[in-house]
């Protein structure tokens, strides 16, 4: 019948042509008598080895190597979606929660990144921010006075951030009472 030839002509094109004169088909190669995979010396084995060993050190070289020159940037990028947070937080009024992950912050920035870097001396700024808002200079001095003298290390005396410092350092010193330092503060942030 039909369905038998067509079914007798599917199963011959899977199963290969046969030998010329026979009614025997080809068998395929296995993966242990192709030449390629054969590995009956010693020798073969140990250069196989040693290839496979060196691609495994450069597989991970490389990923070190991402790694480590992504690693500030992922660190930064968290950094900066916990201040979105932290902002969101603190417009709301509701500062135990904004301390809370400003503190957390501080503590990323600064076991992972450099005591000069901006991500930390925003996170150090910020949580001091946050300390003057629920009158606890104690607390924000420390941060303040870190942040300011990074800043005015990286960035100069003239630049913005470094008003800002000031400004917020300004701000801790008055709430403390202590208004003679919080004076010259003042009018050097202007």
């Amino acid at each position: 019948s039909e369905i038998n030839q067509a079914y007798e002509r599917l199963r011959n094109e899977e199963q290969g042509p046969k030998h010329p004169g026979t009614d025997e088909r080809p068998q395929k190669p296995s993966r242990d008598s192709a030449p390629e995979y054969r590995a009956s010396t010693p020798e073969n084995m140990k250069k196989r080895n040693m290839t496979r060993g060196f691609a495994i050190i450069a597989t991970v070289a490389v990923i070190a190597a991402i790694y480590f020159t992504t690693f500030p940037y992922f660190v930064r990028w968290q950094l900066a979606k916990k201040d979105a947070r932290i902002e969101k937080l603190s417009n709301s009024a509701q500062y135990g929660g904004a301390i809370a992950l400003a503190k957390q912050a501080v503590d990323n920035a600064e076991s992972n990144l450099d005591s000069d870097d901006s991500a930390t001396t925003n996170a150090q700024n910020r949580l001091g921010f946050l300390y003057n808002q629920v009158s606890k200079p104690a607390d924000a001095l420390p941060l303040l006075k870190k942040a300011s003298a990074a800043r005015q290390r990286t960035l100069g005396s003239d630049h913005v951030k470094v008003a800002e410092s000031l400004n917020n350092l300004g701000f801790c010193y008055r709430l403390a009472g202590q208004y003679e330092l919080a004076d010259p503060l003042y009018k050097r942030a202007l």
